[in-house]
């Protein structure tokens, strides 16, 4: 049986709930345990990307001594090595976000190894697909940087291939597998409806939270005029959604000071989540889970999708990019996108990992398919719970969408939708995403159903 996710709905089930004792907000969110150790980890990004902040491979350097810091793991390098904090030790769950990238790279410490091989201008050595050769593209040390752009640094593209992953990758982990714990804590120790007898379950739901917005949000999770974002996975949707038109409740504003759409609804099926662990209801929390781990990979497709175009010649034969900074973001987005794309159609993920992947993929040497890759994804939004209303178009930075291949696709033509009620493609669309669809990564994956548990 069908289940809307109605907006509406969660933010009147929110209210309409007794209020109980609060600590505070986060973005927004009420929270009601104490989780400023897990709120303030944004600070030790924030510490790790001014290290690097200048591009040089002296910094690079730097910024590889403070990863192998080994002085605490809620420091430093020894806290991204502790990540994620649930799930690495029996009898701790681990959600199907994670285990999908885990099945992925046939590795549980992927994201570790990405960044230690970027920092020491390697290649990682994943025993099946994703990998990277930093040193092939953009040279080995002593020869950094291949492809540069005005005033980078000659290390810029292992660089941003540390930052946005350290920033993005390893809070999704961390996200989704928080609220693997309160899943867990709810089953072990038996949440009642509104009783407290569960504050273990209560704070990891609230920590969840805490990781994907970081302290630098503040309370309320606005920007200010013209953009200023934190150093966390929910900035990454509000510096998107202006590239996308996708900011404001509605999903249709440029508005840098605006929450993007996608953060507000995160926020509102967070806050459902939360009532669902006081009342101690494992399958709402699980079905919460599921949709907040989907719709938070829609800004990782979104700089897939704009750092693709611009290694593309969508806007005009010879008008694409090499330079490393562009290579290592593309790369770097999608390794999380990808492995998501993998596990419901692995010939889609073929599509993006041919095009992408640093030293071994087409990107840095020559042009780009950026259809191939808008196609991958878009043709399987449905399965991944994404839209192409949430997605958007590809615009200049400006109110002009890209040419070529920047607009976005149409839900009713795709069978994809926002609220997951997704319908089947029509039949041209269906035609033209054959080649993109089917074989799915893990099993019975590529199914609408598995977000109505």
């Amino acid at each position: 049986m069908f289940i809307a996710v109605s907006r509406t709905i969660i933010a009147i089930l929110v209210t309409a709930y007794p209020v109980w004792a609060t600590s505070g907000y986060i973005a927004g969110y009420e929270s009601e345990t104490d989780v400023d150790t897990y709120l303030d980890r944004d600070l030790i990004q924030k510490e790790f990307e001014m290290i690097m902040e200048n591009e040089t491979c002296a910094a690079l350097d730097a910024g590889n001594s403070y990863w192998l810091d080994n002085t605490s793991s809620n420091s430093m390098g020894g806290y991204y090595r502790s990540l994620p904090t649930w799930g690495q030790f029996f009898p701790q769950g681990i959600s199907n976000e994670w285990n999908e990238l885990i099945k992925y790279y046939k590795d549980d410490d992927y994201q570790v190894l990405w960044v230690k091989k970027a920092l020491n201008r390697k290649r990682t050595t994943y025993n099946s697909r994703g990998n990277a050769d930093w040193g092939e593209g953009f040279g080995p040390e002593f020869s950094e940087g291949k492809n540069l752009e005005g005033n980078d640094g000659q290390c810029v593209g292992y660089e941003e291939s540390v930052k946005k992953a350290t920033a993005y990758t390893f809070t999704y982990i961390e996200s989704v597998q928080l609220m693997e714990k309160a899943i867990d804590k709810v089953n072990d120790e038996g949440c009642i409806y509104n009783n407290d007898t569960c504050p273990d379950a209560l704070e990891a739901w609230d920590a969840s939270v805490a990781i994907f917005t970081g302290s630098l949000e503040g309370t309320d999770g606005n920007n200010c005029v013209g953009g200023c974002y934190g150093y966390s996975l929910y900035a990454l949707g509000d510096i998107m959604c202006p590239l996308f038109r996708t900011c404001g409740p509605n999903g249709n504003s440029f508005d840098k000071d605006l929450v993007s759409d996608v953060n507000e609804f995160l926020m509102q099926v967070y806050a459902a989540g939360r009532i669902a662990t006081k009342s101690g209801d494992l399958i709402l929390m699980r079905r919460y889970q599921r949709y907040i781990g989907a719709k938070m990979i829609t800004p990782f497709v979104q700089g897939v999708l704009l750092h693709a175009y611009r290694l593309s010649d969508e806007g005009g034969v010879g008008t694409y990019s090499d330079y490393d900074k562009e290579v290592a973001m593309a790369a770097t987005y999608a390794m999380t996108a990808t492995a998501k794309l993998w596990a419901v159609s692995k010939k889609g993920a073929k599509k993006v990992e041919d095009q992408l992947q640093i030293g071994i993929g087409v990107a840095g040497t020559a042009a780009i398919n950026y259809i191939d890759i808008k196609l991958a994804f878009e043709c399987n939004y449905r399965y991944l719970g994404l839209s192409c209303q949430e997605v958007g178009s590809v615009y200049d930075g400006g109110t002009s969408i890209l040419p070529g291949g920047g607009l976005w696709c149409n839900d009713v033509q795709n069978g994809s939708a926002k609220d997951f009620d997704c319908r089947k493609p029509q039949k041209e669309r269906r035609r033209l995403c054959k080649s993109y669809t089917g074989k799915a990564g893990i099993n019975k994956r590529d199914k609408t159903s598995y977000f109505f548990i």
